[in-house]
């Protein structure tokens, strides 16, 4: 499963034709050369002082940074913590892609809650590709428990989701995930297997050659290329 495009840039705006060069001032002469006096005298301290006061009283105010990446990222993601306790499925659903897009491991503890939790499959089924795409082992453990999901597109999202992670600790539940009624399931399962790449799944990956789905097969062929060619 690819990740979604990223959002096309604005255009740049266009670039204004040159002004035409200032004319040349009739009558203009070149000033004659200060030529200095062999003592020069000393400015007087006060004098210099007051120069200073002048140019830190006249300069240009320095511009206020702007608000740091952080302290943005922490208002949107406790605004949209804030919307997964929505009882609309709609928000919930809309809230759990936008901090998946956001690829915070911070918001990992509220995603894996969702998952176990929200009554709705299809927010379920977001929060596992949320997890997919924050890509932080901490989630493994919630993914692994929705690859037995009442619901097949949570089974398989949970999977392509633990492919995404490829963490080792994913092999177990998805070696059982190759036996799933679901054919999408099984071929999520070979598709994440062949993303870990642990040799312990060699075993499952071969016999799922012979599965009655085309898709799994071909996944299981992948997968086993990688897992016995790492």
């Amino acid at each position: 499963a690819a990740r979604q495009p990223p959002v096309p840039r604005a255009a740049e705006p266009a670039v204004a034709a040159d002004a035409p060069p200032a004319p040349e001032r009739e009558g203009r002469r070149a000033l004659p050369a200060v030529v200095p006096s062999t003592a020069p005298r000393p400015e007087a301290p006060s004098a210099r002082a007051d120069a200073v006061d002048d140019v830190l009283e006249y300069r240009t105010p320095i511009a206020p940074e702007p608000a740091s990446v952080d302290t943005l990222e922490e208002r949107a993601l406790a605004a949209l913590v804030r919307a997964l306790a929505s009882d609309r499925t709609n928000i919930r659903a809309q809230a759990v892609q936008a901090l998946g897009n956001l690829e915070s491991p911070r918001a990992v503890e509220n995603l894996t809650s969702v998952l176990r939790a929200d009554e709705s499959p299809r927010v379920r089924s977001k929060a596992a590709w949320a997890l997919g795409m924050i890509e932080d082992a901490s989630a493994v453990p919630a993914l692994s428990d929705a690859v037995d999901d009442p619901e097949p597109n949570v089974r398989s999202q949970a999977a392509w989701a633990l492919g995404m992670i490829e963490s080792s600790d994913g092999v177990a539940p998805l070696v059982g995930a190759l036996s799933d009624d679901s054919p999408e399931v099984r071929s999520q399962a070979a598709w994440a297997l062949g993303m870990i790449e642990d040799p312990d799944a060699a075993d499952a990956l071969i016999d799922a050659l012979e599965d009655e789905s085309d898709d799994v097969a071909q996944n299981a062929m992948w997968a086993l290329g990688r897992v016995i060619g790492n």
